[in-house]
């Protein structure tokens, strides 16, 4: 019994993701440092927003009012987490807001974590398009047929539950880096496939959605097979270049050995080129002409799905809350919710009723706005009504920002006369 401990210790203590998340500890944006790296060139041709000239930048002096504060600029309130950071805001292709913090500045580089994710779902909608995948309803082991050996379950999960999180796999999104769970091996292990190979279910794929970075870490390995290209190779082909990036792109690998990219997690870019993602969703897939994926890839990608917490294609929509004629989100009962959903004539498959802890019913849609997430309260907004794309990228969070830019882009009143730039 000794002599087994001992061994599994030796293992344990031996793994490079326990050492890694011992002397690392929790992620930083500055991680694209410590993977090895496959760079994503930018473009000789850039495209450049217009940029408001400094006495039309309002922004720059507009003040919000936050519960226990005073009224402050967005300056001071993006500020408030400290460190780095940055947050860019755009109206109908033009800068109205910039600002940098810390060391930041436009050509910083930092991690983006799970907005990876976003531009993974992007490349297999592109894979898709080009027939290396044939479809999302294609079950996993199509591409990864070393998986019908390790788990009957393998054939049954499919591409879509992949991309809306309803794989049914055992895997807990705990952010714990120092032990070694699921979440820190993904994070600092060498070997993903490795990983993917030993996974258990404890559901039925497809039959409930539950966030995990392992499906994602999943599809990603299942585009390079499909493709055949490296992911950075892939997306420097059918992304960086069409959309005429600024600066160079990065996505971390497993190792030396195993080259794998980690698509959950380890994309590398600033807020100006990941606004251009933003502009292409805005778009409908199409950049200057040019469809750089499916417009129906971008409709599935941005409708939320209700079943799915709003969650589809790894993006996210923004919930929006009932209500009663006199502007109460609050409902006695369930009957009462969907009464008040027919009367607005909202679709069967927009709707969804909670009944929180105090027994009393709420009702939620999605509006047409969404957005990508990372852990940091890195955010890339797109609200398509008002023509505004935000980016807020950082290492540090206090506070739900995706909620704060979409109060502030539903606040902004833009002029639709003379001068569409000016806000007010």
């Amino acid at each position: 019994m000794k002599i087994l401990m001992l061994l599994l210790l030796s293992v344990f203590f031996s793994s490079c993701a326990f050492w890694r998340g011992v002397f690392h500890g929790a992620p930083n944006i500055d991680d694209y440092k410590i993977f090895p790296q496959a760079t994503i060139k930018k473009s000789s041709n850039p495209f450049h927003f217009t940029e408001l000239p400094p006495e039309r930048k309002i922004l720059d002096t507009a003040k919000i009012f936050r519960q226990k504060m005073v009224h402050i600029t967005l300056e001071e309130y993006f500020g408030q987490a400290g460190g780095n950071g940055s947050f860019l805001l755009i109206y109908n292709d033009t800068i109205v807001y910039e600002k940098y913090f810390g060391e930041f500045n436009r050509s910083s580089i930092s991690t983006v974590f799970s907005i990876s994710k976003s531009l993974t779902s992007l490349l297999c909608g592109i894979a898709i398009d080009e027939g290396y995948i044939k479809s999302i309803n294609d079950p996993v082991t199509d591409y990864l047929p070393e998986l019908n050996k390790k788990n009957a379950k393998f054939k049954s999960l499919t591409i879509e539950h992949l991309l809306d999180m309803r794989t049914g796999i055992k895997f807990k999104e705990q952010y714990n880096w120092i032990v070694t769970t699921g979440i820190a091996r993904l994070y600092y292990g060498n070997n993903q496939l490795q990983q993917i190979k030993s996974l258990k279910f404890e559901n039925e794929p497809g039959s409930t959605h539950y966030y995990h970075s392992i499906a994602t870490a999943i599809l990603g390995i299942i585009i390079e097979r499909a493709t055949g290209k490296g992911f950075a190779e892939y997306m420097e082909e059918k992304v960086w270049q069409p959309l005429n990036m600024e600066y160079d792109a990065s996505i971390s690998l497993d190792g030396k050995r195993n080259h794998f990219a980690r698509a959950a997690v380890g994309f590398s870019t600033n807020a100006i080129d990941l606004a251009k993602i933003g502009r292409l969703y805005m778009n409908k897939g199409n950049w200057n002409g040019k469809q750089i994926v499916s417009s129906e890839w971008i409709e599935r990608s941005v409708k939320g799905n209700v079943n799915n917490k709003g969650y589809q294609n790894c993006w996210y929509s923004i919930p929006k809350l009932l209500k009663k004629e006199d502007g109460n989100g609050i409902f006695p009962d369930s009957l009462s919710v969907v009464k008040r959903f027919d009367e607005l004539n909202i679709p069967h498959s927009e709707r969804c009723i909670y009944e929180p802890e105090k027994g009393e019913w709420i009702g939620e849609t999605y509006t047409p706005n969404f957005y990508a997430l990372g852990i940091f309260g890195q955010v890339l907004y797109v609200n398509p009504e008002k023509k505004i794309i935000a980016v807020r990228l950082g290492e540090k969070q206090h506070e739900d920002y995706y909620i704060i830019i979409h109060k502030l882009a539903e606040a902004l009143k833009v002029k639709s006369t003379t001068d569409e730039n000016n806000t007010n």
